[in-house]
């Protein structure tokens, strides 16, 4: 076993989560101080979302209906995540 010419790609190793295929979603302002606005490029059906720690303990769940949100997080200063199906996970910052 050669580690110099070791690829792991030609022995069909993953790693990390490919995120070429999602959506992007726009979350902002960021830092906030609780209100954001979250903005899809569209919207069709309603979409929930979840906001987590660091950690990724969940924090709050959250259902988007429009392609343009605006949600008060009541949140401790911190730095948040918040994931939705199909989309990039955005990161989110709290400070009050």
């Amino acid at each position: 076993f050669n580690l110099v010419n070791y690829r792991p790609e030609l022995i069909g190793i993953e790693v990390g989560v490919d995120q070429t295929n999602f959506h992007e979603f726009k979350v902002f302002p960021n830092p906030s101080d609780g209100l954001i606005s979250v903005q899809f490029p569209s919207l069709n059906e309603i979409t929930k979302g979840e906001v987590r720690t660091m950690d990724g303990r969940l924090i709050q769940e959250v259902n988007f209906n429009q392609s343009s949100n605006q949600i008060n997080m009541e949140l401790p200063d911190g730095v948040y995540f918040m994931q939705i199906a199909g989309y990039r996970t955005q990161r989110l910052v709290i400070n009050n």
